[in-house]
């Protein structure tokens, strides 16, 4: 897995606003928004930098985000998937495409996860 230093934020700028950083926790199921791309909080409105995933959701979106995060850890594998943005009332005409990386500081453990979401543009 490569860890958070491989990344060089000015090599993928235009990717930025997309992007959702998460600290893991100790124990499995705690995460923490580290970072909130600018895309995604005009998207649903809000900055959740700080909070737990899926704050402000309805509980069972929040559940479903922590359990694909639990997975990518467990796995210590990417995800990949597409779909509509259902999670977020009133925008689930906006299609997306998405993937959740795992990343490790030491090769074995998974201490953050880095999320990219790519939107269809409106009228698309």
């Amino acid at each position: 897995m490569p860890s958070r230093a491989d990344f060089d934020p000015s090599e993928f700028r235009k990717l930025l606003p997309t992007i959702q950083l998460y600290d893991v926790g100790r124990a499995e199921g705690i995460y923490r928004v580290r970072l909130v791309g600018s895309a995604l909080v005009a998207l649903a409105g809000r900055d959740n930098t700080g909070k737990p995933p899926g704050y402000g959701l309805p509980e069972a979106d929040a559940r479903a985000i922590v359990e694909i995060l639990n997975l990518v850890v467990r796995r210590r594998a990417p995800l990949f998937g597409r779909g509509r943005v259902h999670w977020i009332t009133g925008k689930s005409h906006r299609k997306y495409e998405g993937s959740v990386l795992p990343l490790s500081d030491d090769g074995t453990s998974v201490n953050m996860i880095l999320c990219a979401l790519k939107f269809e543009a409106l009228g698309s």
